[in-house]
């Protein structure tokens, strides 16, 4: 048997035993509820008889039999206790801390992989690659045409942006694995 230290933050939640005494309507408890289960009993009661077409109370009487001293607290005690147990471990197992964080949409991933700056910029640019290293930087004008092309093995780069016009353009940084463009206002 396994000692209990390697499974350290993993409790056992003992639930009662279903109850043994009949409802109000008689019946005895068919199978053991969840210790997540909880529920405001006239809401869901209300809900039970509307669904199936039972007398008030039936449906509260019947369902807190397999799960007797069901709590919001007991409830989220025993989710927060699962999710203090495996997310850490699927942390660990999936390798997050030698990943680039997940971050929520496209742009703010692309922000956290390559600093741009200053933009808008007058007559350098930096770039910043906090992911990997910088293959090729390309700068494109609104047209689709390149006006720049500078091949790179850094994680950064000055680039001399004085020969371009004022405007807008796109910034295509390409590295192994990733290609992120940018937008770039020259003044």
């Amino acid at each position: 048997m396994r000692s209990c230290i390697l499974y350290d933050g993993l409790y056992v939640f003992k639930t009662p035993a279903p109850s043994t005494t009949p409802n109000a309507f008689g019946e005895l408890a068919e199978e053991q509820s969840s210790p997540w289960d909880w529920w405001d009993n006239v809401t869901y009661d209300a809900y039970f008889t509307g669904y199936h077409g039972t007398p008030a109370g039936y449906g509260a009487a019947n369902s807190i039999l397999g799960n007797p001293d069901m709590s919001a607290t007991k409830g989220n005690a025993y989710l927060d206790t699962i999710q203090g147990y495996l997310n850490p471990r699927i942390y660990e197992v999936l390798d997050l801390a030698n990943h680039v964080p997940i971050i929520s949409g496209i742009n703010n991933i692309e922000d956290a992989l390559v600093d741009l700056y200053p933009n808008p910029a007058n007559n350098v640019l930096n770039i910043v690659s906090n992911a990997a290293g910088i293959n090729s930087v390309k700068i494109y004008n609104l047209n689709g045409q390149e006006v720049l092309n500078t091949e790179v093995n850094t994680n950064q780069i000055k680039i001399n942006t004085s020969s371009l016009a004022t405007g807008l353009y796109i910034v295509d940084i390409n590295s192994k694995d990733i290609s992120i463009k940018r937008k770039l206002i020259i003044e």
